[in-house]
């Protein structure tokens, strides 16, 4: 009974060692994106604004995020966010921000873009941490929906570097 005890105590701390290392010290802290390539593409595509600062936050068993403009001053706002003609555009999250079961941290949410049609973006992102902990790669991907039509899609490849 002793030993059986023993193996359920050393497996629980397994897993809970486990569980905080996925969610808090991997992705917490500030990463500046350095590299966002459309599609297949090559070039380098600056961000409006400058570089983008994306900061997770241990918050009980998960994380909350932030994101900003680098520029000195700029407001962080909740992460995910979209941005359009200089102004925040209103979600709605379809799936909560989290950890997905690969150990990427995912979020899946609608933009509608314009108020003049019922044109909605469907977004998904996805951002894991690279081995050594120093660089978060990931991607934006967007489907373009008109009713139940899909009118196109594109992603953005983004690769971020830990802010020290």
């Amino acid at each position: 009974m002793r030993r059986a005890l023993a193996v359920f105590a050393a497996l629980a701390a397994l897993a809970t060692a486990g569980a905080v290392s996925a969610s808090g010290p991997d992705f917490a802290g500030r990463w500046r994106l350095v590299e966002q390539t459309y599609g297949r593409g090559e070039a380098n595509l600056e961000p409006a604004g400058g570089p983008l600062i994306l900061e997770f936050i241990p918050q009980g068993a998960g994380f909350a995020g932030n994101i900003h403009p680098e520029t000195a001053g700029a407001a962080a706002r909740p992460w995910p966010a979209w941005q359009a003609s200089g102004r925040d555009l209103p979600l709605q999250l379809l799936d909560p921000p989290g950890l997905t079961k690969g150990g990427a941290i995912r979020a899946h949410y609608l933009v509608k873009p314009s108020d003049g049609d019922s044109l909605v973006l469907e977004v998904q992102e996805t951002y894991r941490v690279e081995p050594g902990g120093d660089s978060l790669t990931g991607t934006v991907e967007v489907t373009f929906r008109l009713g139940d039509e899909t009118r196109g899609s594109y992603t953005l490849h983004r690769r971020f570097e830990r802010v020290r």
